[in-house]
């Protein structure tokens, strides 16, 4: 049988209880994994690519004469420096550099993605773009999703288990019945 502290305690009680407490741990959760994720934070670096000429006759024909990556990974503010030499224009996403000119881009959060480009065989690159630094407001979502979605589940397992407490006991029941066959 329950005590009798539990038995007169609303759920309602508990179900913020367990809410509560599962959205702190969520909190502190989502906390250490961002500053683990954040940690391999390093100051802007600009990242310069040289184009020499002859480079769009190269990637036409297949080559890939800059080594560039199918998948290209910069930092939030890190800057994308195209030095055309060539003797057309480059370009890699909304960044177009014309013939003998330099260009470049400062990337941001929301840049990245597949892109056109004109510096690879394929015709697009993939580009990822990572923030910098830890920003407390990326743990919002975790926190009050998933918190408040694990504190719920629980309070129902309770209620569950609660309810368990409160079956009739059918062991007389079950000894009559046995007397009669």
């Amino acid at each position: 049988m329950p005590d009798e502290d539990t038995a007169r305690r609303p759920s309602w009680i508990d179900l913020v209880v367990l809410v509560g407490v599962s959205m702190v741990g969520m909190f502190i959760l989502s906390a250490i994994a961002l500053m683990l994720y954040t940690n391999a934070s390093r100051a802007p670096k600009t990242i310069a690519v040289q184009i020499p000429v002859g480079t769009s006759v190269a990637i036409s024909s297949g080559q890939n004469p800059l080594g560039i990556p199918d998948r290209w990974s910069f930092q939030a503010d890190d800057t994308l420096l195209l030095d055309n030499g060539d003797d057309v224009a480059h370009f890699v996403g909304a960044l177009t550099v014309e013939a003998g000119t330099v260009g470049n881009m400062v990337m941001q959060e929301g840049d990245d993605g597949l892109v056109a480009s004109s510096l690879v065989p394929a015709g697009e690159i993939d580009i990822d773009v990572v923030f910098r630094n830890f920003k407390i407001q990326l743990l919002i979502y975790p926190t009050i999703g998933f918190g408040f979605s694990i504190g719920f589940i629980l309070w129902i397992g309770f209620m569950v288990m609660r309810s368990l407490d409160y079956e009739p006991d059918v062991s007389e029941y079950l000894k009559n019945t046995d007397s009669k066959s």
